[in-house]
């Protein structure tokens, strides 16, 4: 019985995703990706360490009670993003990025030189 009480009180307490409106949905966005190149086992085990702690910060932060539900998703687009950040500075050799600028548009190109010949 008290484990059917305390199922009711959380219920009661966490936040629903009814709480967002359109433009948060838009802001906040769906997914995030992360990357991780299968290059090198001893750059691996760094990522291996990131992914456990965001595992753990993933798991902290929705069992939050005292947050709305679009304070945690924020919190954890930005966390999530700043991981996926460190693990593409840990491969800088895959993750290359040429910028261009022309006139008033910047843009990356991400394309191999050989490819963008054709």
């Amino acid at each position: 019985m008290v484990g059917t009480i305390e199922q009711a009180l959380d219920m009661k307490r966490r936040p629903q995703m009814d709480e967002l409106t359109d433009i948060d949905r838009k802001h906040i966005g769906t997914f995030i990706r992360i990357e991780i190149p299968l290059t090198d086992i001893y750059k691996l085990r760094k990522v291996a360490d990131m992914l456990r702690g965001m595992a753990s910060e993933i798991d902290t932060r929705t069992r939050r009670t005292d947050l709305s539900i679009k304070d945690i998703l924020v919190g954890l687009k930005f966390e999530l993003a700043l991981r996926a950040s460190r693990i593409r500075s840990i491969f800088p050799e895959v993750f290359k990025r040429r910028f261009y600028s022309h006139g008033s548009q910047d843009y990356c190109d991400t394309t191999d030189s050989a490819e963008s010949d054709t």
